[in-house]
């Protein structure tokens, strides 16, 4: 598997003041966020993570296993930036994020300047989905639709359901194997992003990454559900490049 297999680089490639790299939510991809791109200023690099079994790679087996997905990431993850990093994980993608930032750390290796994570309790608190993969259709989709993931309308159809419930199924497997990771807090900035009308992640589980970081910041959504990343894209847009501009101010500053 490349590099390209599991990352993708958008927009400036070759100056970039600021790499934002982004991880998606179960049953999501590289496409989560490509109205995100189109917010971000031509100083901020994004890159994507891209797993297999969804869009331009359904073809390819999806990973169900977060131990195997971690070292697949850190074998691939483009770690050469000459500049501030931000990672930014919404739901399954927060634990994805923070398992690299982890791994990273524990091989003494580059860490981002500053992870983001939206829509996602602490990590030592109970698994969000746990156990949803083991549920018959009727009952896993019922739950799903309960996140207000409005591409499970997608499984109304009989063909759709065929080719995207599978990988769906896949992705929750993923967030049930996190429950044996090995927690650590990790010595950068972290935020945590809360949605008012989030039924599936409480403010107070959001605040519970506190542990996690040297420095911590929470900050909750009005009006917003689980998936505020496409819901609510402009708000969280406002916070990522607010974030942006502190790192290459603070940049300016430490350098001068």
């Amino acid at each position: 598997m490349g590099l390209t297999d599991l990352f993708t680089i958008h927009g400036n490639k070759q100056t970039p003041k600021v790499r934002l790299v982004c991880f998606p939510y179960a049953g999501g991809n590289s496409s989560s966020y490509q109205r995100l791109a189109k917010s971000l200023p031509s100083w901020v690099q994004l890159v994507t993570l891209d797993l297999p079994g969804r869009g331009s790679k359904a073809h390819l087996l999806a990973y169900t296993d977060a131990e195997k997905l971690v070292a697949d990431m850190l074998d691939f993850y483009p770690s050469n930036a000459e500049c501030p990093v931000i990672f930014y994980g919404h739901s399954l993608g927060a634990r994805l994020a923070y398992a690299l930032a982890s791994s990273l750390y524990d091989r003494e290796a580059i860490l981002p300047d500053m992870l983001i994570v939206g829509a996602s309790r602490a990590p030592h608190l109970s698994v969000l989905h746990q156990h949803y993969a083991s549920l018959d259709d009727d009952a896993f989709i019922a739950r799903v639709r309960q996140l207000g993931d409005p591409s499970s309308a997608l499984l109304d159809d009989p063909q759709i359901r065929n080719i995207y419930l599978p990988m769906l199924r896949a992705d929750f497997t993923l967030v049930d194997s996190f429950q044996n990771q090995i927690l650590s807090a990790l010595p950068i900035q972290g935020m945590a992003i809360s949605a008012e009308a989030d039924v599936a992640v409480s403010s107070e589980q959001s605040q519970g990454w506190e542990l996690y970081f040297e420095q911590f910041t929470h900050y909750s959504l009005a009006n917003a559900d689980h998936l505020f990343v496409d819901s609510q894209l402009d708000a969280l847009s406002e916070i990522l490049r607010a974030q942006c501009r502190l790192l290459v101010r603070n940049k300016r500053r430490v350098s001068g």
